[in-house]
């Protein structure tokens, strides 16, 4: 008795250890079959912000409306600042039209301040089909959009320096 227990004993860890690695095989195949369709990649990726001045000719955008005045607007190299200088006589008006181009692929915003100082007063407006007012005091510039600004300048008895800004960012409808 003690030999045929033994080789039942023998017996039935053979069938175990064999049907151990039969499972192992059969769930390593299965692992095998399934994680060979299952790559997973992703790739996001979002446009810059490029806003800049167009490049109309800066002598064409100063319009002398009264009074006595020489105003020049030059550009930067990059076309990312705008600068207007020059001298006029108390009581001048005058205008600055200009163009902003949104070259990205991302709608901005953008809040120009309208600083009053001394005897200056500046009125700053934006249109085109590309803006869109959002009733804040904000604009609204289309990827790939462009808008007019139209900088009204009236002098009154004082020399004064001013500098305007616009600033923008990524526009995100709420």
């Amino acid at each position: 008795m003690p030999m045929q227990a033994k080789k039942k004993n023998q017996l039935g860890k053979g069938i175990l250890f064999i049907t151990c690695i039969f499972t192992l095989g059969l769930s390593g195949i299965s692992y095998a079959y399934w994680t060979n369709g299952l790559g997973v990649s992703g790739n996001i990726s979002t446009d810059g912000l490029d806003v800049v001045f167009s490049d109309q000719e800066a002598a064409n955008l100063v319009t002398n409306e009264s009074g006595n005045g020489n105003l020049q607007v030059t550009y930067d190299p990059e076309r990312t600042t705008l600068s207007i200088e020059g001298t006029v006589d108390p009581g001048y008006l005058g205008s600055v039209e200009y163009t902003i181009v949104n070259q990205g692929q991302l709608p901005v915003r953008f809040s120009p301040d309208t600083p009053s100082s001394g005897g200056i007063d500046n009125t700053l407006s934006f249109e085109g089909e590309q803006v869109t007012a959002l009733g804040d005091g904000t604009y609204l510039l289309k990827q790939n959009g462009t808008g007019t600004g139209k900088l009204a300048v009236e002098v009154g008895e004082e020399n004064v320096q001013f500098e305007i800004r616009i600033p923008y960012e990524q526009w995100v409808k709420n």
